[in-house]
């Protein structure tokens, strides 16, 4: 594989998490950069000097002034405005990316660089699952959909452009999501997880997927249209949240639950309507549990909340535990493993920031927030 890595690179979405960092890491190399966002906004105000253009993913003249020139585009964006319902999110994003590849085409941008996600496929990761991955998600939250729906229409062949499509695994590090919520549980108590163990946690430092996503633009040409931003090391989802609570100098967070401790908490005054609200939109409880009595008399109220948005915390004499939503029931019995093959092995790419490296940087950072 032959590397062209003196092309502009233009990154669509350079406000949002990993586009900043993208820019950054860009920046560092002394490498041509065009950040295009719709602002600044904080992350990238830190750059006076950058390569910006101001636009949304609707102004086609003035997207088309900030792709001109550019040999390869990162496409980080994703619209997360509520106007119009979850429906409207998704046309919205379908259609920024349609034109932003449309013009991409049009002045001569030699490869497209979708960023996607595992989200794509289902939570629960089977090694099956893996192996069909054109064979997406059903879970209607608004934001797989807008990653499915998008991708469609890049794993299909675009004359005139080489388009590929990268989905990152579970994205920490310094400022990441992922992170910020293992430490937040960290803070606040336990972490319920699967007995005896978590499955498979399918991470990448957001450091190292930038270094994939910059490889993927340099690349003269690459063995697959749709690669896997996650590091091969394998790792246990009790690993990612104790150690994460570690580097901030919490104990071990993550308990295992069980029938008799959902019972047991169930039972107490403060604890039981919470319980019975999250049993019933997650696969947990067994049909027989769920049917008692106790539990009986939430199930209409119970059954009609978004099982996906339900994270409670539960006191017990354990002290605060955290509940996983079903969604999350699902992501920590994954058990597929990824082969270098499609995570940029293929290709040449190595990671080469293992977890507990990359963990610490994530806990330095949150450590000095002030306050």
């Amino acid at each position: 594989m032959n590397n062209m890595p003196n092309g502009r690179i233009a990154v669509l979405g350079a406000a949002g998490e990993i586009g900043a960092r993208l820019v950054l890491k860009l920046m560092n190399e002394r490498r041509q950069v065009r950040a295009i966002s719709r602002s600044r906004g904080a992350r990238l105000g830190r750059w006076p000097s950058i390569d910006f253009h101001a636009t949304g993913m609707s102004d086609e003249a003035a997207l088309e002034a900030a792709l001109r020139g550019c040999d390869a585009v990162v496409n980080c964006y994703v619209d997360k405005g509520l106007a119009g319902g979850d429906s409207a999110l998704i046309e919205r994003n379908l259609k920024g990316c349609m034109l932003a590849l449309k013009i991409a085409q049009r002045v001569g941008v030699r490869r497209f660089i979708q960023v996607s996600s595992i989200a794509v496929l289902p939570p629960k990761l089977t090694q099956g699952a893996l192996e069909n991955e054109l064979q997406y998600s059903r879970d209607s939250d608004w934001y797989t959909q807008v990653k499915v729906q998008t991708e469609k229409l890049f794993t299909v062949m675009v004359p005139g452009i080489d388009v590929v499509v990268v989905r990152p695994g579970i994205v920490y590090g310094p400022y990441l999501s992922w992170s910020r919520l293992a430490f937040r549980r960290a803070v606040e108590g336990a972490i319920a997880m699967p007995e005896p163990d978590a499955g498979i946690c399918h991470a990448v430092h957001v450091d190292d997927l930038t270094r994939l996503l910059v490889h993927c633009a340099d690349a003269d040409k690459l063995s697959r249209r749709v690669l896997y931003g996650v590091n091969p090391e394998i790792l246990r989802w009790t690993q990612y949240f104790d150690e994460h609570a570690r580097v901030i100098g919490q104990p071990r967070r993550t308990v295992g639950y069980s029938q008799a401790n959902l019972i047991a908490i169930a039972r107490r005054p403060t604890g039981v309507r919470e319980i019975a609200k999250w049993a019933f939109n997650s696969p947990l409880i067994p049909e027989s549990l769920r049917n008692s009595a106790i539990l009986g008399r939430l199930a209409g109220r119970a059954r009609k909340l978004p099982a996906r948005e339900i994270s409670i915390a539960v006191t017990n004499s354990a002290g605060t535990i955290t509940w996983p939503t079903s969604f999350e029931i699902d992501l920590f019995q994954s058990d597929a493993i990824f082969a270098s093959t499609i995570t940029g092995g293929a290709d040449g790419f190595e990671y080469s920031i293992p977890f507990t490296t990359g963990v610490k940087s994530a806990g330095d950072w949150w450590n000095d927030i002030p306050g």
